[in-house]
């Protein structure tokens, strides 16, 4: 194998208790060009592919085993209730916070902007609070608003891995959202900063 070819994968891993867990980033197409100049960028969340788990199940058959689980130990919450805040309000928000933390650009979902950011859920282990974290692979494409078709920029993400001190299985997969956000904005300042050098 190439050298090159063996440095396109940016790769950080952690062992524990003779275990490998590794997560990888990837830019599979496109260039941070289009970035030039523009100071917002809108962002849509796509799990429509997404999975859970080694058997790859589906949200819904996700959701119905898990939520029988929680009735049998906290019979007053309503799994499907906290999943759907979980899903629509947490896990956004999260991704926001954590990418305007960390950027110079500002994004956002509640504006038309020139460009907009798809994050693609694909895979997801929810993790087990207070022993093992959760995973995250996820496809993040910055598409033209005007013409979704149109890519400028897709980067794959590998086992982004996701933790906190809560103690449920949604805070874990939020911290994913996260961390994918925070490796997102620090790859997208060092490929302007390389291009700029190369001016």
């Amino acid at each position: 194998m190439k050298r090159s070819s063996v440095f396109n994968w940016c790769v950080s891993a952690m062992f524990l208790t003779g275990f490998s867990s590794v997560f990888a980033q990837k830019i599979s197409s496109g260039n941070v060009a289009f970035l030039e100049g523009e100071t917002a960028i809108r962002v849509v969340f796509d799990n429509s592919k997404l999975v859970y788990g080694d058997l790859k199940r589906s949200e819904e058959a996700y959701v119905s085993a898990r939520a029988k689980v929680v009735a049998r130990n906290e019979a007053k919450e309503d799994f499907r209730k906290t999943w759907e805040r979980h899903v629509n309000r947490n896990i956004p928000r999260k991704f926001l916070t954590s990418a305007n933390k960390n950027s110079d650009l500002q994004f956002v979902t509640d504006s038309l902007t020139n460009y907009t950011l798809i994050v693609k859920s694909l895979w997801m282990i929810p993790g087990e609070p207070g022993w093992k974290k959760a995973r995250l692979n996820a496809t993040l494409t910055f598409v033209d608003t005007q013409n979704l078709e149109r890519e400028y920029l897709k980067i794959d993400f590998k086992r982004i891995k996701g933790g906190s001190m809560g103690k449920t299985r949604n805070l874990y997969m939020e911290e994913c959202y996260a961390k994918t956000a925070k490796e997102m904005a620090r790859l997208l300042k060092k490929q302007q900063r390389k291009k700029r050098g190369s001016l």
